[in-house]
């Protein structure tokens, strides 16, 4: 009597083995066949076996071998099925100035630069390692978000997996701001006046003030709600103006306020060190926000303090600034890594202004090189303005609308770049 039962399938490239082992008294005979499409039946003069695969049809043709064997048949199958599903690794490390920066994080991405499904994202540990595991083999983009002060010698490396293989992808990263020029509360306060007032000259533009306060936004309060309701050109002038006869807690946000606008301007990065024992401003801005939000005011001065210190480029004493590894909300140990410059999702912001007359800055993030089209509609659906149509690098990006000519009225403005789709609303009032 001949008895026949299904072992495995195996993905082989574009074809798949269907493996079947096949009884006849004493002698096993193990067949493997080539699949050409995702369903059919295999038959032959002996026996007949129907599959049905969740991959897609490949080629029409198709093709079997015999095994015989006596024993064994099982390993052999397990051999030939294993051989091409065999799980990889991808490891590698993040190092500057020749030592590993610990806490940075590292995105798996597919072919298309799209977040690897059902993959994490990874943190580097104290020596600048990661790792990701048990993997399947193909082809994959590793992205680093790149650390405020910091650029990556190429960010995201692409690699191909091969079955089994562990493959190594590192990153070294180059000081972006390699001193600490920071300004002070008073310069960022003018840069906000003169656009409020229309007056003086500012030395930042409208559109570069703009980004630093959307990446205020993505970066910092994520993590401190310090500025959450600080959205517009009027809010940030408000927090910097606070007078001598101002709370303590007041004057802290102020002096912080500069603090994360020198950060987002890249006027001083992360690991710069700014005290006598080696804390980093990235230090001190966690410590900082933390005795903002503590509810205490007795720390509002030292805040206050440390973050004015940092904006007028003055060392801070040793022993004041604890390590910003030890500290993340108040909530113990934890890493806080203020990465400012690179995006890590799609995002559509809001215009700025809105309502304008007669020009708007729009904003985007890319966090891969896409093709990007920005297009503006009137409220019937037409096309009235083309902004951007080309490939674009990953980053933040702006553009100015210029609506003259165009009559008041609601428009909307709508971003395709890859998958990501989105539209908003814009007002011109004149």
């Amino acid at each position: 009597m001949r008895t026949t039962r299904f072992i495995n399938i195996a993905v082989l490239g574009a074809l798949a083995l269907l493996i079947v082992e096949s009884k006849c008294h004493a002698q096993d005979t193990l067949v493997a066949f080539y699949i050409g499409g995702s369903a059919g039946t295999m038959a032959s003069s002996e026996y007949q076996v129907s599959y049905s695969l969740g991959i897609p049809a490949v080629a029409d043709t198709m093709s079997s071998e015999l095994f015989q064997a006596s024993s064994g048949f099982t390993a052999l199958a397990s051999s030939i099925a294993s051989g091409s599903t065999a799980k990889g690794n991808i490891v590698g490390s993040v190092s500057a100035s020749g030592g590993g920066l610990a806490g940075v994080t590292v995105k798996l991405l597919d072919a298309n630069g799209f977040p690897a499904a059902g993959i994490n994202p990874a943190t580097t540990n104290a020596q600048g390692e990661y790792s990701f595991t048990d993997l399947s083999s193909g082809d994959y983009q590793v992205m680093i978000v790149e650390p405020l002060g910091y650029a990556a010698d190429q960010n995201p490396k692409s690699t191909s997996l091969a079955p089994g293989a562990t493959n190594s992808v590192d990153f070294t990263l180059s000081q972006t701001v390699v001193s600490n020029s920071a300004r002070s509360m008073g310069y960022w306060k003018h840069q906000f006046d003169v656009y409020l007032t229309e007056r003086g000259s500012a030395q930042e533009t409208q559109i570069q003030l703009s980004n630093y306060v959307a990446l205020v936004h993505s970066h910092y309060t994520p993590h401190f709600s310090v500025f959450a309701a600080e959205t517009t050109f009027a809010d940030w002038q408000g927090v910097l103006t606070a007078n001598k006869t101002a709370s303590k807690l007041d004057r802290a946000k102020q002096q912080l306020a500069a603090l994360v606008l020198n950060f987002a301007s890249l006027k001083i990065g992360q690991y710069t060190v700014v005290t006598a024992d080696n804390r980093t401003a990235g230090d001190v801005l966690t410590y900082a926000s933390t005795l903002v939000v503590d509810g205490n005011s007795a720390n509002d001065e030292l805040a206050k303090d440390m973050a004015e210190r940092v904006n007028t480029q003055q060392s801070i004493a040793a022993d004041v600034v604890p390590s910003g590894g030890i500290l993340y909300k108040g909530a113990g140990p934890g890493h806080i890594d203020w990465s400012f410059s690179m995006p890590t999702e799609y995002a559509l912001y809001p215009n700025y202004p809105n309502p304008f007359n007669p020009s708007t800055v729009i904003k985007y993030d890319l966090p891969v090189a896409s093709y990007v089209s920005l297009r503006v509609y009137n409220i019937r659906g037409q096309e009235v303005a083309v902004l951007v149509e080309e490939e674009l690098n990953a980053g933040r990006h702006s553009i100015e609308w210029n609506a003259k000519g165009m009559a008041s009225g609601v428009y909307l403005y709508r971003l395709q770049a890859g998958v990501f789709v989105e539209t908003k609303k814009l007002i011109l009032l004149r």
